[in-house]
């Protein structure tokens, strides 16, 4: 068993090497992938930084979404990230250095997109994160209503959602219900996770959002009770594609949704 000052320090460690190597990097005038950008950034997305209590790896999330965006670079479009990672119960895994206040993530994407428009929703305020392209919200992902208004408030379709959110299952299919007709057309909607289910949110006898995801491959329909019929519908009329992928070191479990 790893001591607490033993793991202080290999996590100093930890850090100094995702620096070095995005510094590096950037002094060879090289552009970063987006693994390395996390790291840097001190994002559990990556592949180095884990959660605050220990000393764990990354989720390793970059690697897919590298593959999945990398012709999406230098387009210009907005993305929209539930769950921002600021001081709060959601701060754990992304505030594990005293140089990171949270945001971690839509820092790396602010970084990767240098045309994209960054949304964020949380539960506890962001603003501090804000700037010429990052806008964030206070908001419930569990509240249809407040989906609707920030999405009223943004305004424009978003190529690119991610739930990173409370994890709860019956939340993630009321975001993904109210969501996905904001998703433009050809666009992806992502949900991390799904190997998780919070304890303290939701009912142990909720529709897991893996299992929902898995009927719809096999039978083309969502029969999740948080969805109304006329969401269902047309969640069955445009998504063009679904797919469960874990990632390279088994680690995490997403979906990845795709709009006709």
């Amino acid at each position: 068993m790893l001591r607490g000052a033993t793991i202080g320090w290999l996590k100093r460690i930890v850090e100094s090497y995702a620096i070095i190597s995005y510094r590096l990097e950037k002094s060879l005038g090289l552009k970063s992938t987006l693994t390395t950008i996390a790291n840097y950034h001190a994002s559990d997305k990556g592949t180095l930084h884990g959660y605050a209590a220990g000393l764990f790896p990354g989720h390793g999330y970059t690697r897919l979404y590298e593959h999945l965006f990398r012709d999406l670079r230098a387009e210009t479009a907005a993305l929209l990230e539930i769950g921002i990672g600021v001081e709060g119960p959601g701060a754990i895994g992304t505030t594990v250095f005293g140089r990171n206040r949270g945001g971690a993530s839509l820092k790396t994407w602010y970084e990767f997109f240098p045309r994209f428009q960054i949304y964020g929703i949380d539960v506890n305020s962001a603003h501090f994160l804000d700037n010429d392209r990052i806008r964030t919200f206070i908001g419930n992902q569990a509240s249809r209503a407040h989906l609707h208004t920030i999405m009223d408030q943004i305004g424009e379709p978003l190529t690119i959602v991610i739930d990173d959110g409370s994890h709860a299952s019956k939340h993630q299919q009321i975001s993904l219900a109210a969501l996905f007709p904001h998703v433009a057309n050809g666009g992806t909607y992502l949900i991390e996770d799904l190997d998780f289910q919070p304890d303290s949110v939701g009912s142990s006898d909720d529709l897991k959002t893996l299992s929902l995801l898995e009927v719809f491959i096999s039978t083309g329909d969502f029969p999740s009770p948080f969805i109304s019929g006329e969401e269902r519908e047309y969640l069955r009329t445009h998504v063009s594609e679904c797919s469960i992928e874990r990632t390279e070191a088994g680690i995490a479990v997403l979906g990845i949704l795709r709009k006709k």
